[in-house]
């Protein structure tokens, strides 16, 4: 007859006394406050798996916990459970790289299996941290079934066999599953190449080879008889969907972690710039691991929001008088950075004079250069433009102040101008009424390049000399 399941953890936090028993029969519960037990039998010591922490609940239990996602930690229920009450022992902290001395992470929320009844029924149990957990990559928790006689790893936190020794070693061991069941599996006996659990390793866990991948297949629950002769763990397969809900969408699947916020910056327009009442937003976001969407905020409203890059924002139809303008990108994982600039809204933008001054300035060899213009605005040169970008209609002749767009997003150019392509770029231009009805043909193009004279009017292509692009002029829209 098997000898009576034992809870592995629940060590006291008091102070210890000298010249006992490494392993006992009793049952391990919080008012032994004096004994001490072995960790991980024939374990070695175990400086990987930086996810695998310590846990301390109600400065009374002493466990083993593994770091499943960011902030969410995998571990057994009578970790975080007063035998005597059944409540939830407060508080209960995770340890970043052992105790004493690791870095603490304290719970928000403590769940435990709802048919968890002592033993090692539903043993298991999620601890959610009050913040991602820096620097450490979380452990990935499988959800295919494991085999008996599979090799594994066993980790956990247990007190050393050395009565010198203190709680918060980590070790680990190598095994063999000897039985399974629908929610449980066995590691029986320990010998020189074989290692099992013991008190103090509870809810740490049992890794096992997933497709090339390190993946946690198992959580220490009880042991039977003295230390090595008996160790039973929670299935994580059997409990994936509840540990998955648990985790409220924090549970590691694989892949980068994303543990760095994006960074966002407002291209153009510029800090104080003076526009007209339609003009484009430009924003460039990046992410360690990825950026999923731009929000664009106009005077804490939102206006818009793009999920893919080039992050470009059509404005029109704006009062006159002074904005606030934000983008706001968002990563993977939730987190997120802002840029916020002002700019101020005039009927024409400013514009570069057209005549000279009626009093030349005050020195003439350092004369004051005038404020760039917006769309439309009479340019000889970009440097006269807002956007950087002076264009020739080469309908009229005249020479404007352009800007880039988005064909693919209705009215992005001003009223009376149209986005035409050009290569994986696109700029605005005139639309010049030279057919009847709704047969409008854009014979009107831009060239950004060198302003000398007015080009020849071209019958195909005219040559973005700035982009060194080439863009189709006559265009339905």
């Amino acid at each position: 007859m098997r000898p009576t399941l034992k809870r592995l953890n629940l060590l006291s936090l008091t102070v210890v006394i000298a010249v006992l028993p490494a392993c006992t029969d009793a049952p391990i519960l919080v008012d032994e406050a004096g004994h001490r037990h072995q960790a991980i039998v024939n374990g070695s010591l175990d400086t990987g798996h930086p996810a695998v922490g310590a846990l301390h609940s109600g400065n009374q239990a002493a466990c083993t916990a593994t770091l499943v996602g960011q902030r969410t930690v995998l571990t057994a229920a009578h970790c975080v459970l007063d035998p005597d009450t059944g409540n939830t022992l407060q508080p209960v902290n995770f340890y970043v790289n052992g105790f004493p001395g690791g870095t603490k992470y304290t719970a928000t929320a403590v769940v435990t299996h709802p048919n968890y009844s002592g033993g090692n029924q539903s043993d298991i149990a999620v601890v959610r941290l009050t913040q991602d957990v820096a620097g450490v990559q979380p452990m990935q928790v499988t959800n295919t079934a494991p085999t008996m006689g599979e090799s594994v790893l066993l980790v956990g936190y247990g007190l050393p066999a050395e009565e010198t020794g203190e709680f918060g070693t980590k070790r680990q061991a190598a095994s063999v599953i000897g039985k399974v069941t629908s929610t449980v599996i066995s590691f029986y006996g320990a010998s020189a190449t074989k290692g099992n659990t013991c008190n103090g390793d509870s809810g740490g866990p049992t890794f096992a080879n997933r497709g090339g991948v390190e993946m946690q297949i198992g959580v220490h629950s009880t042991k039977g008889g003295v230390c090595g002769q008996e160790g039973h763990d929670m299935r994580v397969d059997a409990f994936y969907q509840w540990i998955a809900a648990q985790a409220q969408g924090d549970l590691y699947v694989g892949g980068p972690v994303d543990q760095a916020p994006p960074q966002v910056q407002i291209l153009n327009p510029l800090v104080g710039a003076v526009l007209g009442p339609a003009f484009n937003v430009d924003v460039k976001a990046n992410d360690d691991v990825g950026v999923t969407h731009v929000v664009l905020f106009l005077n804490g409203s939102k206006i818009s929001e793009r999920g893919t890059a080039p992050f470009q924002f059509p404005m029109k139809n704006l009062t006159n008088g002074n904005h606030t303008i934000e983008a706001v990108a968002f990563d993977e994982a939730g987190h997120t950075a802002s840029a916020v600039i002002s700019i101020t809204v005039k009927l024409g933008g400013t514009q570069p004079p057209t005549t000279p001054p009626d009093d030349p300035p005050s020195n003439p060899t350092t004369p004051t250069p005038p404020d760039p213009g917006a769309y439309g605005a009479t340019c000889s040169k970009h440097a006269q433009c807002q956007s950087g970008l002076c264009a020739l209609d080469t309908v009229t002749g005249q020479r404007f102040c352009t800007s880039l767009c988005d064909v693919t997003v209705t009215d992005s150019c001003p009223q009376g101008n149209i986005c035409q392509p050009s290569g994986d770029k696109a700029v605005c231009g005139p639309l010049h009424n030279e057919l009847s009805g709704d047969d409008q043909v854009l014979n009107g193009g831009c060239s950004v390049g060198g302003l000398s004279a007015p080009p020849t009017r071209p019958t195909g292509l005219l040559l973005l000399l700035g982009l060194g692009l080439l863009v189709v002029l006559s265009r339905r829209r």
